[in-house]
């Protein structure tokens, strides 16, 4: 079936136990990256369980060695990635929400009612509208091209999606890397408006408003790992 839910699985190799997520999608082979520690499989839409995972073992040496590529990667507690740098996150209470970020900190004010991990989702989804919809809309402009719609999402599997009825999300993950990638993943999406696929002429338009988006696709597929 075409539209399965994606599936949460655990893959055992040399007894170490790496979790899996199968995403079903309409294409032909099987492919599959780490993130967050989970590798996640984009499988054709008839593909078994089982026949995932066999063929997952034959690419035992490469999953290992990136599966602990990317449990060094994990984050502290009280760290956050921001653009593309580990940040030591603190909380300070105060009469309102606000916060401050440099370098390498990020002080998150919050009324002594609201929980730590509810200033920290709040901060993300302010600080993402801040950074991401400025890039969108100068994109768009460029581009000359914009959507039905635009919302933010906390999306784990994708940094953006475009539908068929030309709305486009982003996720407000993307905070995390840096400002051209963010650029980047604006005109990808904004480039399905005229070409609902990744055929040639989609990556053309994208590598004429962004020439080195392949450089800034592998430079993500490193940290994501």
């Amino acid at each position: 079936m075409i539209n399965k839910a994606d599936i949460k699985e655990i893959l055992i190799i040399d007894e170490i136990k790496i979790p899996l997520l199968i995403k079903y999608k309409r294409k032909l082979q099987l492919s599959f990256r780490f993130l967050e520690g989970t590798l996640v499989v984009s499988a054709p839409s008839e593909s078994k369980v089982i026949d995932i995972k066999e063929a997952l073992l034959k690419k035992k040496t490469w999953i290992i060695k990136h599966h602990r590529l990317s449990e060094g990667r994990r984050l502290n507690q009280n760290e956050l990635r921001l653009h593309d740098r580990r940040v030591n996150v603190s909380y300070q209470t105060g009469s309102s929400f606000s916060y401050t970020f440099n370098e390498d900190s990020l002080v998150i004010i919050h009324p002594s009612r609201m929980k730590e991990e509810n200033a920290l989702k709040y901060f993300k989804l302010d600080y993402s509208e801040k950074i991401l919809v400025p890039i969108f809309e100068k994109a768009c402009v460029e581009m000359n091209l914009r959507p039905v719609s635009l919302s933010l999402r906390d999306t784990k599997s994708s940094h953006g999606r475009c539908n068929s009825k030309h709305q486009i999300t982003l996720s407000i993950r993307l905070i995390e890397y840096s400002y051209d990638y963010i650029r980047y993943v604006c005109i990808h999406e904004l480039a399905h408006l005229k070409h609902m696929n990744h055929s040639k002429a989609f990556y053309g338009l994208v590598k004429l408003y962004c020439p080195d988006y392949k450089k800034l696709v592998a430079q993500v597929r490193s940290v994501i790992l």
